[in-house]
Formats: C-alpha cells, sequence, structure tokens
C-alpha cells in the first residue's frame, strides 16, 4: 500500500494535488496557468499529495521556500538547474536571449533618464540620439526595438559623461547586472547571440507565479520552487501550511540599507528578520528543518565600503569588516529562529557555481535525512 507524504510551500515552494506549472511573465516559454489570483494558488498549494511507495528506489519530496524580494532566490534556482539538472536547453537559450536584451534595455533607459538634468547631460547632437533611444527602449518590445539602433547604443554607452555618470550614481534602481551587460553590448546586440550559462544566471525576470524545478539527489525527485517574492508574508497562509521537508529562506545581505517599499520604517533586512521570525515560531514548522541562505556578500562586502553596517544598525558596535558585520548579521537571523536546533545559516554568492554546487549539496543532505525520518515507518 501506498502512504501519503503532505508537502507544502511556502512563498517559493510549490505543492499542490495537480501540478501547476504558472505563466511567469509575456515572454516566459510556454505554460498553462489556472485562471486564478496568485493567493488563492498559494493557499491551495496546502494540499498535494506526494505518494512515497516504499518499494521503489525513488520517491518526491518538496522544498518550501521563502524570502525577501531581489534576495536572489530565481538565480539559486537556475544554479541548481545547472548543478543537479540538464542545465538550459536551446529552448530555453533562446527565451532569456530576449531577457538579457530587455534587461540591457532597460537599465540603458534608466540611465539615460536618470542623467537628464544633471552635469552629465548629453549635449549637442547627443541630445536627439539619446531622446530617440529612449523612445525606442520604453517599449515592450524594446528587447526588439534595441537590435535596430546598435550604432546609437555604442555612440552613448562608449561616451565619457555616461561612464561618469555611472561612477557617481548609486541610487538610480539600477540591476546589480547592468554594469557587466554594458560591457557586453557588442556580443548581446549580435545577431548570432546566444546567452551563455553566465549571461542567465545574471539576468532578471519578474515571477509572476510558480516556477518548478524538479531534479535528482540521491535517489529522490526534489521539487524546488520559485515564487514572486514581492507580497508580504501573511500569517493566513501559514494555517494552510501542514508538513514540508524542508525550509529554505532567502535574505539580500545587501539590503541592509534598502528601505522597505511594504514598510517605510524599516529596512528590507528587518523586515525579513521579522519574517524569519513568524515562520519559525509557527507551529507548523515546529519540527521543520530551516536553511537561510545570506546571499550576494559580493554586494554586500563592496556597500560596506561606502555606507558601514554601523551607519543604519546602531546597535552594532564591530568595525566595518566584512568578516565582523556578516558575523553579526547572521547571528541576528539566528535570535529569531526562536532557538530551533534544526537551523542553519550558509552566507552565498548566487552567481558563484562552484560555491552554490558545495552549499547545495549540504543542503539536500539536511532535506535527505530529514523526509527519511519523516516517512520511515513508525514503530508500534
Amino acid at each position: 500500500m501506498n502512504r501519503k507524504l503532505k508537502v507544502s510551500c511556502s512563498e517559493d515552494g510549490s505543492s499542490d494535488k495537480r501540478s501547476l506549472p504558472l505563466q511567469m511573465d509575456e515572454s516566459s516559454p510556454p505554460c498553462h496557468a489556472e485562471d486564478e489570483s496568485l493567493d488563492l494558488l498559494r493557499l491551495r498549494d496546502g494540499d498535494r499529495q506526494i505518494v512515497f511507495d516504499p518499494s521503489a528506489s525513488t520517491f518526491t519530496c518538496g522544498v518550501s521556500g521563502t524570502g525577501a524580494c531581489d534576495a536572489g532566490k530565481s538565480t539559486l534556482a537556475k544554479q541548481v538547474r545547472l548543478i543537479h539538472d540538464k542545465g538550459f536547453s536551446d529552448v530555453d537559450k533562446t527565451h532569456y536571449r530576449n531577457v538579457v536584451r530587455a534587461n540591457l534595455a532597460t537599465s540603458l533607459l534608466r540611465v539615460l533618464e536618470a542623467m537628464r538634468d544633471t552635469e552629465y547631460a548629453f549635449t549637442g547632437e547627443l541630445v536627439a540620439v539619446a531622446d530617440k533611444l529612449s523612445r525606442a527602449l520604453n517599449d515592450n518590445l524594446a528587447h526588439l526595438n534595441i537590435l535596430d539602433l546598435k550604432l546609437e547604443v555604442h555612440m552613448l554607452v562608449g561616451h565619457a559623461n555616461f561612464h561618469r555618470f555611472l561612477e557617481t550614481s548609486d541610487n538610480i534602481g539600477l540591476a546589480e547586472s547592468t554594469q557587466y551587460f554594458f560591457k557586453s553590448v557588442d556580443r548581446i546586440l549580435s545577431p548570432s547571440f546566444m546567452p551563455t550559462d553566465y549571461d542567465i544566471l545574471r539576468a532578471r525576470q519578474k515571477n509572476l507565479g510558480l516556477a518548478e524545478t524538479v531534479f535528482h539527489f540521491r535517489g529522490f525527485h526534489i521539487r524546488l520552487c520559485d515564487v514572486d517574492g514581492t507580497s508580504t508574508l501573511k500569517k493566513k497562509w501559514l494555517d494552510c501550511f501542514e508538513t514540508v521537508s524542508a525550509v529554505l529562506f532567502t535574505v539580500g545581505l545587501d539590503t541592509y540599507d534598502v528601505r522597505s517599499k511594504e514598510n517605510d520604517d524599516k529596512t528590507d533586512l528587518v523586515v525579513a528578520l521579522d519574517s524569519l521570525s513568524v515562520l519559525c515560531r509557527h507551529p507548523s514548522f515546529a519540527e521543520t528543518p530551516f536553511i537561510l541562505f545570506l546571499n550576494k556578500r559580493d554586494i554586500f562586502r563592496s556597500k560596506l565600503k561606502v555606507t558601514p553596517l554601523s551607519a543604519v544598525m546602531p546597535a552594532y558596535k564591530g568595525s566595518n569588516d566584512y568578516t565582523e558585520a556578516a558575523a553579526y548579521v547572521k547571528k541576528l537571523f539566528e535570535q529569531q529562529s526562536g532557538g530551533k536546533k534544526n537551523f542553519w545559516v550558509h552566507v552565498t554568492c548566487a552567481i558563484d557555481t562552484a560555491s552554490v554546487r558545495g552549499v547545495f549539496d549540504s543542503v539536500l543532505s539536511v532535506i535527505f535525512q530529514s523526509t527519511l525520518e519523516e516517512v520511515a515507518p513508525k514503530p508500534h
């Protein structure tokens, strides 16, 4: 007789009785979405029945994930595909070719708009060039329009004022991958361009639903999902969650000085601390392993040179040394865990494949052991 293991998810985990591949955005590879609100889909997630067959050599377990918006959850999910799955197919790469070009167009438009009325604004004939490019890029087809304006892109991106402005402007909302894509303009706008794995890791696209990755590890079918992270954690969802194999919670270390869009009185890092506290203390997760990813350590290290941690967190009395500052943030999250014994923390850089490989092997070992204990027959 088959036994059923209920597996549910939080913000990044997927679970439902039926398969629910959700549309990510208009440029995503085709998939079929139920005509329901995201909230209903998340609530329904708690009902998936995963069948465990003791006579089989493999079975499936779900991984529940949550975390702050732009913390790097999607990048970590891409790394899983590279490390434990078959990587990216030609169809995937064709899709991400448009995503990369759209990222380049979006970043370029943002810079051009921010440069206006500054000392670095273009003058002379370049004003008309910048205006023409801005109009073309402020369009849903910007990833295609930019291909017809390669000359104009080169004129502006290669201009000294463009580079001086980027060097002095830190608060115009550019993605971390902006400089990387600006340095790769020739390659990205080439007709033969096909993104590398690293390009795909750097690419950004907004998720509007569940994006599920299924892979194999030590005889398990692991389901890892990435869900839109813009919504605040809602306590009403937690009552719908039952048994999960593990919770992955991802936070961007670099958000220690970023004002939360959902709570202007707090930074994104503090909001993440509050969310973790709620999760760890909820009865549904009393025995559930928690793995915390303190991600974007590379950006955190760079930002400390400009904005000391103590300037944002007055309670921190340590130096501006990266190791000491990271240890302090780690301790804050450990304190919010409510004393959970099965709580692990990893400081990560999601675009570093070698580093992520080691971290995920450790994480999956925890999930593997937890799920075995959960489904093992109990003595009478």
